[in-house]
């Protein structure tokens, strides 16, 4: 489900500030020594070293080795004034020089991003929420969709219904909405901001079915194994 595209835009370093906003690559001199092969470690610290100096506060989460050890997958928390949120990157050594590239989530099936997250959890039961206000015309054509879908699994997933309370689970929020309403965030695997009005009432539900049950391993059973909803999951 993990499906990114490495934008590079040379010579110049963008969208870095308030958010990372759009793709890039940063090459910083390292030592001879790092020419061939350097560690996950060394990896990390030179990406938080690139980070560091175009002033940028992050903390390296995991580095895992893509292809011979040239190549790093860098995950990363970059902490900005709305909060902490988690970004991929991916560190190439080449030549002497660690060059940083930046990585875009391609949305899945609804528009809906995937996350690098692990699924959120309580009470043994993965956590979908949604953020709504009753004054946004989308939330309002949202909400419905939301709560029939979720009362469908009952007892496999813990709701946390935000529609009209700003104040709730905003570390969640800010973590993965862009700031506007309707957003939904199940699992803290997939999300989005914005409805699916595009896609129809019908087709909303079914997305937000095949979602969930990504979530649950396909439970309930008489809900995932629909034939609509079976082939929604082998989109995703």
């Amino acid at each position: 489900m993990e499906r990114y595209v490495v934008v590079a835009i040379l010579a110049a370093i963008c969208g870095v500030g308030v958010g990372i906003a759009v793709g890039f690559v940063y090459a910083s001199q390292v030592a001879p020594s790092e020419k061939a092969v350097i560690s996950p470690h060394e990896a990390g610290e030179n990406a938080l070293n690139i980070l560091s100096r175009m002033g940028v506060n992050a903390d390296v989460v995991e580095v895992t080795p893509v292809s011979n050890a040239s190549l790093y997958r860098v995950r990363m928390n970059l902490t900005e004034i709305r909060g902490t949120r988690e970004e991929v990157f991916y560190l190439i050594q080449k030549d002497g020089k660690s060059i940083l590239s930046y990585a875009f989530p391609i949305p899945t099936i609804g528009n809906f991003m995937v996350s690098e997250s692990d699924i959120c959890m309580e009470d043994g039961k993965p956590v979908v929420y949604f953020f709504g206000i009753p004054g946004c015309s989308h939330c309002v054509w949202e909400h419905p969709i939301f709560k029939n879908v979720t009362a469908k699994f009952e007892g496999h997933i813990s709701v946390h219904d935000n529609y009209n309370d700003t104040n709730a689970d905003r570390d969640i929020f800010s973590r993965f909405s862009t700031g506007g309403y309707p957003t939904i965030v199940l699992g803290c695997k997939f999300y989005r901001t914005g409805s699916g009005e595009t896609l129809g009432k019908e087709e909303e539900a079914n997305v937000l079915t095949a979602l969930i049950c990504e979530l649950t391993n396909g439970k309930p059973e008489n809900v995932c194994n629909a034939p609509e909803i079976r082939e929604l999951r082998n989109q995703i």
